[in-house]
């Protein structure tokens, strides 16, 4: 080659690009830090409403509650005989942490909420109305609780490790 370069990947890393920056929008500012040039666009912009109020309230945390309304989902890929219905003739089953009391004439819910990690399996007792619901976890637990007020009438700890993947009622 000519220009003394030995390869076109090395001519190409050697050649300058001389196109110019398209010319800033908007009042520009001068960084003391290398001489750059930035714009802050949004300054100018944006104006805050003439009408507004500030609340009295405004610089205080919003409140924190959430309330669970509806569970949309079902766990079928690694749990099996987990639907039920109970003495009433609403349908219980359980998604994530959550056991789910459906009653499909009203399609509403009323919810189990104290496992803390995914329940993977769920027994019904023969009357009906008591659930037993295990679930996953490093210490996991099975809790047995009333379908038709969702109380919970024991909590069974420390019999199982990584999760509990069968109940049955005698």
């Amino acid at each position: 080659n000519d220009d003394g370069v030995d390869s076109e990947i090395e001519a190409e890393q050697n050649e300058r690009h001389t196109r110019r920056p398209k010319p800033a929008e908007g009042p520009v500012e001068r960084n003391t830090d290398g001489g750059f040039l930035a714009r802050q666009p949004c300054r100018v912009a944006i104006f805050a409403p003439t009408a507004y109020q500030t609340r009295h309230d405004a610089h205080e945390k919003p409140g924190n509650t959430l309330r669970l309304d509806h569970v949309y989902g079902y766990r079928a890929h690694d749990a099996r005989h987990n639907v039920c219905y109970n003495l009433e003739g609403m349908v219980v089953y359980h998604a994530a942490a959550v056991g789910i009391v459906y009653d499909s004439e009203l399609h509403s819910q009323q919810h189990f909420l104290q496992h803390t990690d995914d329940i993977v399996c769920m027994a019904m007792h023969p009357d009906r109305d008591i659930v037993a619901t295990g679930q996953v976890g490093k210490d996991p637990t099975i809790c047995v609780w009333r379908s038709t007020t969702r109380e919970l009438l024991a909590e069974l700890k420390g019999f199982h490790q990584r999760a509990v993947v069968s109940l049955c009622f005698d």
